[in-house]
């Protein structure tokens, strides 16, 4: 588990203000996924709140983005995260890691750089992130290469075991009421 290097610091007049961000990528996923990444996030802040701290000095904001690809520069979610950001909207953004927000190399640097000069901390706990220290940019960076990496083979993987599918006859995808699947080679 990660530890915070830099201390989470409460404001003294008004609760933190915490966004969880969760997503998954297709409808092939697990939907208890995005509930399982809240959770988690959840959990991690409680042990790295202050000691003694009162669980309503803590206002919690989510965002889910189910069956939605990281890879998207634009979507409903990010929108929204952003839009916070430049609104000033939280103290904090944590993420599981840093692909829940972006598996988009460019837009995740640009996301981080717009959070950090808002004032505005993201942690990724799994991906060992915390725009508090100085090294946050290597780490993005590294982090993003190795989802990048895992996402394109992971695709491949998707698209042979859909090809296994389909040529020993099973249904591949939703089937769209009142069509039948009729296979383009007949043997």
């Amino acid at each position: 588990m990660m530890h915070l290097r830099q201390p989470i610091v409460l404001p003294a007049n008004r609760p933190l203000t915490v966004l969880i961000q969760a997503r998954f990528s297709s409808e092939e996923q697990r939907q208890a996924s995005i509930d399982d990444q809240i959770a988690s996030c959840q959990s991690f802040l409680t042990t790295c709140l202050p000691k003694g701290h009162d669980p309503s000095q803590v206002k919690f904001d989510f965002i889910r983005e189910p069956e939605i690809s990281g890879e998207l520069a634009s979507r409903p979610g990010i929108n929204d995260v952003w839009a916070g950001i430049a609104a000033r909207r939280w103290d904090l953004i944590i993420a599981e890691e840093s692909s829940r927000l972006y598996r988009h190399h460019t837009k995740a640097g640009e996301l981080f750089e717009s959070a950090v000069d808002a004032d505005i901390r993201i942690i990724c706990p799994s991906d060992y992130i915390d725009t508090a220290d100085d090294d946050w940019p290597d780490r993005l960076n590294l982090c993003q290469m190795q989802h990048a990496r895992s996402n394109f083979y992971t695709r491949l993987r998707i698209r042979r075991a859909h090809d296994g599918l389909w040529a020993i006859g099973a249904a591949v995808g939703n089937t769209v009421i009142g069509y039948k699947r009729r296979s383009t080679v007949p043997s």
